[in-house]
């Protein structure tokens, strides 16, 4: 929604590590609970951009 002009009113950017983290569940199903650790690290999350 705009006001008809060339520019935007408002855009929002989500950080990927948020979308990144979601599939961390399906990851470590059926496995360890240390497994949780290595799952979390091959996504190389940034926790600064998850708390947004």
């Amino acid at each position: 929604m705009g006001d008809g002009g060339t520019r935007p009113c408002r855009v929002r950017f989500r950080a990927t590590s948020m979308t990144n983290l979601q599939p961390t569940a399906g990851m470590c199903e059926g496995g360890q609970v240390a497994d949780v650790i290595v799952a979390v690290a091959s996504l190389d999350p940034v926790m600064g951009g998850v708390d947004r």
